[in-house]
């Protein structure tokens, strides 16, 4: 059966399907009802938690095929590679209805650290190491598992970057296997709340591994930012937490003699951000990469 998944009911159904299949891991999370919230509505595809346990995501649009076979080769040999273990289990592949189904072991770190924040910054410290320790085990893990070739889209743009997106175009490397969506939502805690795993692959290829580093940089510091505070504002206080919190992600990062490029990184975060469309001022971003990631 071709199932297309566009709603909470549809999620639901899928799931009493799944429940009557013969499949080997353990149902008893399901229960009898299912609390599903719909997590995305993306271009490319639909996500679903589930009970607070699973991750049912379907592909759409009209090159689904290529990201579900992407995303499914990828999360097939991390899982099956005792060396490399940064995703969460795949329970289900689903080709006909381009569907997979993921074991959720705990929150995901944007819903922690929002948590965290004002609570046990020691914590939050600790999680942000796990962060920089999983993307520098994905950038020096083999490049075998795609062979797809992406690049960031900035086509959108506006044309006063030219000269912007001249030098991202000159500076950009195919040299790692990079997730390309690094923000904090996609990283995962695992059970022993030792070890953070990563969700979403469909776009992971072979390029330049500092693109993943600018997202997660953006990705962070828009969570530090209150609604007074942007991208264009320097203010010294930030300083200090730049440092605090990014030190523990460059010292797991670098550990093993990765190197950081903080210019490639400022002109990657800045690029990350006009496509995004998000203002931004050259100070602040030289604020936040010098002590964050050089004094």
């Amino acid at each position: 059966m071709n199932w297309i998944l566009n709603s909470n009911q549809d999620a639901s159904e899928y799931l009493n399907y799944l429940k009557n299949t013969e499949m080997t891991f353990d149902k008893s999370c399901f229960g009898t009802e299912y609390e599903i919230s719909k997590a995305a509505i993306e271009s490319r595809n639909q996500i679903f938690f589930v009970n607070d346990f699973y991750i049912l995501k379907c592909f759409v649009g009209e090159d689904s095929n290529k990201y579900f076979e992407n995303e499914l080769n990828i999360v097939r040999h991390v899982n099956n590679d005792s060396q490399v273990n940064f995703s969460p289990e795949l329970l289900k592949s689903d080709k006909k209805s381009k569907v997979l189904f993921y074991l959720l072991e705990s929150k995901n770190l944007k819903e922690l650290f929002l948590e965290l924040k004002k609570k046990d910054k020691n914590e939050l410290e600790r999680l942000i190491g796990l962060c920089g320790r999983i993307l520098q085990q994905v950038h020096t893990s083999r490049k075998k598992q795609t062979t797809q070739e992406w690049k960031p889209n900035t086509k959108n743009i506006a044309t006063e970057s030219k000269s912007l997106i001249e030098d991202f175009e000159k500076c950009w490397e195919q040299d790692s296997f990079i997730h390309f969506d690094s923000k904090l939502e996609n990283f995962i805690l695992s059970k022993d709340m030792n070890h953070v795993k990563l969700i979403d692959w469909e776009m992971a290829n072979i390029g330049d591994r500092h693109w993943d580093l600018a997202v997660f940089v953006q990705s962070f510091v828009s969570l530090i930012y209150s609604s007074n505070f942007t991208f264009t504002t320097v203010d010294e206080k930030y300083r200090k937490i730049y440092k605090k919190f990014f030190s523990p992600f460059k010292e797991t990062y670098c550990k093993d003699g990765l190197v950081i490029d903080v210019n490639k990184l400022t002109l990657f975060l800045k690029i990350s951000l006009l496509i995004s469309k998000i203002d931004y001022e050259d100070a602040a971003i030289e604020n936040i990469l010098y002590y964050g990631f050089e004094n």
